[in-house]
């Protein structure tokens, strides 16, 4: 009878356990638990499920090694269980029995291998193993393992679990928060969207962006057109790097500022004063200087003997690129190597006439003096040569006022000395060195006090940037570079400074 009865209850255990396997398959996974409430907990009971056999107030039974238990099998009673004992734990699943019953038992799908060794399968029956130390105790720790594991599976041996055992199951806290996958992906999410937003100006073309922008183009040019260290790269460095790409000639060009170019003035000058001079006679003065690389420019279109005429050389639109490629070359100065001042000395240019193609189109001194000139209607050339002896201490500009001093001391000066003529480009010449050991036209604009807010705007031209003149060869040649890419190459090449200037200032716009 009590073979019957305790197969029958083990028999509905089962079959409730089935049913909430099966909602447990329809909730999501990690979220898979089965309740059996007390209500059918007591309909068990009305069955006549026995009471614990466990208990110390009742018979009870315990398993024993490698022992199978099933609805036909009747467990003999024995107290000495201690793993059964009322406040008794299994521990690693925060698991504890206690002598209170508590219907309450989470199952989670899956196999789990317990304490002790046991392992338990939500679709398959335990194994309680070899071990010693009861298995009534490693069959409660097979139920709750299974209740929270989600190892992989394990293949066990078919065991059943009596109802005795699951009776006394207290499972705590066996429910644990969701897993939140998709949680995760938002905050990736997220993250992708703020890099995004972050780097939103990475794909403006510089050649919109930065030609637009005059304030930002300059700063750029402060920052790449000199160093204070060789070790700190510049303009040149960028042009080279694999997103720019600039091509040998456009770097120098833009170095030595083709707009200014002596070379280019001294073939103007050559052309006037030294027409009749062949393209033979100037591969010969290259060769006298040492440039056989300038001479193979003019040989790969002129032959070596050529009579035509420097002016008709000069004047050629066909020979522009050609002049050009020889500017790159001759104006670099050098101590080891002829340059364009060497060229021009092979053709008997004047030291004078040299300086003043040195110092470039732009005349400061000329300007100074049209203004005295305007402003100062009792400058005499006496009164003017004082002001040279005393503040400048310049001889060399003494020596050409002298011849004028006997007779037109007293005179206007601009009667005398008119600004176009071969003295006053003289006098500039002079004036305009600007070697930082002599006075030159501003200490002159000193001495005849004028203002300085006035003075400086007689200051020459200054050369263009480099690094604008290579930003303009960016925008006409580059046009699919963008702002990435131009932050890319800065990187490359160490300034990591500009670099964070320039999204400092793309992100506050």
């Amino acid at each position: 009878m009590a073979t019957a009865l305790k197969s029958k209850g083990v028999k509905e255990v089962k079959e409730v356990a089935q049913e909430r396997r099966k909602e447990l398959e329809s909730l999501p996974h990690g979220v898979r638990n089965v309740q059996i409430n007390r209500k059918e907990q007591n309909s068990s009971d009305a069955a006549g499920v026995p009471a614990n056999p466990n208990r110390a107030d009742s018979g009870g039974g315990v398993i024993g090694n490698d022992q199978e238990l099933n609805a036909d099998a009747v467990v003999p009673p024995d107290n000495s269980d201690a793993s059964c004992r009322n406040g008794d734990s299994v521990s690693g699943h925060g698991l504890h029995l206690n002598q209170e019953i508590n219907p309450s038992i989470s199952i989670a799908q899956g196999i789990t291998e317990a304490p002790n060794g046991v392992t338990v399968s939500s679709n398959q029956e335990a194994t309680v193993p070899d071990g010693g130390g009861g298995g009534g105790g490693a069959a409660v720790a097979a139920v709750a393992a299974a209740a929270v594991g989600d190892q992989e599976p394990i293949v066990p041996a078919t065991a059943t679990v009596p109802p005795f055992i699951i009776e006394n199951v207290n499972l705590l806290s066996l429910t644990g928060p969701p897993i939140q996958e998709e949680a995760e992906d938002t905050v990736d999410d997220e993250t992708g969207q703020q890099e995004e937003a972050v780097n939103s100006y990475d794909h403006l073309l510089v050649s919109v962006a930065i030609n637009k922008d005059k304030f930002l183009e300059d700063k750029l040019a402060c920052e790449l057109d000199h160093t204070s260290h060789r070790v700190i790269k510049n303009f040149e460095h960028l042009a080279c790097t694999k997103e720019v790409d600039a091509p040998h000639e456009t770097r120098l060009r833009c170095k030595l500022n083709s707009e200014n170019s002596c070379f280019l003035m001294l073939i103007d000058f050559l052309a006037v004063e030294k027409g009749d001079e062949t393209v033979q006679d100037l591969i010969a003065a290259l060769k006298a200087i040492g440039r056989h690389d300038v001479v193979k420019i003019i040989t790969d279109v002129y032959p070596a003997n050529s009579t035509e005429t420097i002016s008709d050389f000069a004047a050629s639109d066909t020979n522009s690129e050609l002049i050009k490629k020889m500017a790159t070359k001759l104006d670099q100065q050098s101590r080891v190597i002829g340059y364009w001042i060497n060229l021009g000395r092979k053709f008997g240019v004047s030291g004078e006439k040299l300086k003043e193609i040195e110092y470039g189109q732009f005349n400061p001194t000329l300007a100074l003096m049209e203004y005295l000139y305007s402003k100062q209607a009792d400058l005499t050339v006496g009164r003017f040569y004082e002001k040279i002896k005393e503040k400048l201490k310049r001889a060399d500009v003494l020596k050409k006022l002298d011849p004028f001093l006997v007779e037109d001391s007293g005179k206007p000066m601009e009667d005398v000395i008119q600004l176009d003529s071969d003295v006053m480009r003289s006098i500039c010449v002079c004036l305009n060195n600007q070697n930082r050991a002599l006075n030159n036209w501003r200490h002159l604009a000193n001495a005849f006090n004028v203002p300085k807010d006035i003075y400086k705007d007689f200051n020459p031209k200054e050369p263009k940037s480099p690094t604008n003149l290579l930003f303009e060869w960016i925008f006409a040649n580059r046009i699919h570079l963008t702002v990435g890419q131009l932050c890319a190459a800065l990187e490359s090449i160490g300034r990591n400074d500009i670099v964070r200037d320039l999204r400092k200032y793309f992100e506050q716009r």
